[in-house]
């Protein structure tokens, strides 16, 4: 409610006019990425907001971007058959509630390499569905979509929040502990499987991402390097 109806006119407008920026941001985002679809081969997008552009991109290798929402009513949803048949790395920087399902992203990119989620929130469910991506499901029907997921996949990076980030709830400490545990169990089961726990903060910041693109680019790993930075330690 609001004292005064003139300050709820002048919330809506302003609503109104962030909606309007966005929306012309994602337009000329979408121009851009058409342009250059049949040259573009690395991209990272460092954006605020759940937007995954619908845009064919068939020569594309390795994408950073900040979310990969799927099925939430608030955001864009990833276009059912867009796919980046070359794209071989993948680096979603906030891996949150509602990001795309493992499926989802192995019919993305289907002939994926190297996979990095970050900034992960607590998700008792996600050691179970890991290990269950990277499973060969020998007793599914041959035509089963989920047979041979991720199957050219060489390496899967894990990077929680540290438990006192992304939680509100007083019993966080214990269900924090639960993914760990879980998150070890899965990575002493598949060797494909790396857990990183930062030091000092969880999140992944726009200079990371900037310095990782500048890594990338002139040959090196990137975000998906196997070295581990003097903050940053393998297992939990």
């Amino acid at each position: 409610d609001y004292a005064y109806e003139g300050d709820k006119l002048k919330r809506e407008a302003l609503m109104d006019q962030r909606t309007s920026e966005r929306r012309t941001m994602h337009d000329a985002l979408v121009t851009i990425l058409q342009v250059l679809s049949s040259s573009l081969r690395s991209l990272t997008l460092f954006i605020a907001t759940p937007i995954f552009p619908p845009c064919n991109l068939p020569f594309l290798e390795a994408l950073t971007v900040q979310y990969l929402q799927e099925g939430a009513e608030s955001s864009p949803k990833l276009p059912v058959r867009q796919t980046f048949p070359r794209l071989t790395h993948l680096h979603v920087t906030h891996f949150v509630h509602g990001s795309a399902s493992f499926p989802r992203i192995d019919a993305l990119a289907p002939n994926l390499e190297r996979l990095r989620l970050s900034c992960v929130g607590q998700d008792l469910t996600l050691p179970v569905r890991i290990l269950s991506a990277l499973e060969v499901h020998e007793s599914l029907p041959t035509t089963d979509p989920n047979k041979h997921m991720f199957t050219h996949l060489e390496e899967l990076i894990v990077q929680p929040l540290r438990k006192t980030e992304g939680v509100i709830f007083n019993n966080a400490e214990v269900l924090h502990n639960r993914m760990i545990i879980g998150l070890e169990n899965a990575q002493s089961t598949d060797e494909r499987l790396a857990v990183l726990k930062r030091k000092i903060s969880g999140a992944y910041t726009r200079d990371e991402v900037e310095k990782d693109w500048e890594d990338w680019i002139t040959g090196g790993d990137g975000c998906w390097t196997a070295v581990v930075p003097d903050d940053w330690h393998l297992g939990i």
